[in-house]
């Protein structure tokens, strides 16, 4: 049993016992007897006895409904703040559209999809139109970011090699990207994945336009090949029996020429008597500068 029949039993039986109570010509039944109407024939003492059992009675039993219209008026007021409770959380529950529509009679739906069916679809199109032109100007906004990187790339490349240009056209340029970086052990064409880094690193990329330039340089100032007859000759009091020339070999030596030397005789691409020519015709021109 709840807390509503609880509520409503101890009600009933609290009235049975106050109509009961009103009229004393009726018989009262209790938890312990019944307890009729007193005959007035009888002696004092027979009812002064019923009298005291019917009081005694009559006290319990309305201290039992006293209690019971207590619990009836607390489980009422719970009963009822539950109700309030459940009225502002249903409140708050949105209604959806069908339960809206419930609100509005046929002709009063009739009439707002009349009314208000042409608006709707002219802000459908313009939603669709607005959206069209976000993606668009995401689109631009990521090609314009590209295109930036990429000027940023060619003016740096610019600034430090000037014949850039003519070099991303060079044969030579692909081959050598195609190398080894003695530095680092990657090929060249690897590293050229720089460009496509977010941001690019501007840095590394123009490192490979200069250092092919500076190659492109070295080797232009390379010594002429002589054969071994013609770069040694036999010069008197020569210690080692090889021969150096006696004239300046009309190389430029600087320090792009000097060091692509020393890379090459490293690579072994001289004979040690060409690298000992070459060598002291180094020192030569070091000592007359």
């Amino acid at each position: 049993m709840n807390k509503n029949q609880q509520a409503a039993s101890a009600g009933e039986e609290a009235n049975a016992i106050i109509e009961q109570l009103a009229n004393p010509g009726q018989a009262i039944e209790t938890e312990t007897s019944t307890v009729e109407v007193l005959d007035q024939a009888q002696p004092v003492d027979d009812w002064e006895k019923r009298f005291k059992g019917y009081k005694a009675s009559t006290d319990k039993t309305l201290h039992k409904l006293r209690q019971q219209s207590s619990q009836f008026d607390l489980m009422s007021n719970e009963n009822n703040q539950l109700k309030k409770r459940l009225e502002e959380t249903q409140a708050q529950i949105p209604k959806t559209p069908n339960e809206m529509l419930e609100l509005f009679s046929e002709e009063e739906v009739a009439g707002m999809e009349k009314m208000f069916g042409g608006k709707v679809s002219g802000l459908q199109d313009e939603v669709s139109r607005l959206t069209e032109e976000l993606n668009y100007t995401r689109n631009e906004r990521v090609q314009n970011e590209a295109l930036h990187e990429h000027q940023s790339v060619v003016e740096a490349v610019a600034n430090a090699v000037p014949n850039y240009a003519d070099i991303d056209v060079d044969p030579g340029f692909s081959t050598y990207m195609k190398g080894i970086d003695e530095f680092n052990n990657v090929r060249y064409d690897l590293l050229v994945k720089a460009k496509n880094e977010t941001p690019p690193d501007i840095g590394r990329i123009v490192s490979f336009y200069v250092d092919y330039s500076n190659t492109k340089q070295a080797e232009a100032q390379q010594p002429q090949q002589y054969t071994q007859q013609e770069l040694l000759q036999q010069p008197k009091g020569s210690h080692t029996g090889g021969v150096v020339p006696q004239q300046n070999l009309g190389i430029q030596w600087n320090t792009a020429t000097s060091s692509q030397f020393y890379k090459d005789k490293a690579l072994g691409k001289y004979t040690p008597e060409q690298a000992e020519a070459l060598e002291l015709d180094l020192f030569r021109s070091m000592k007359h500068k």
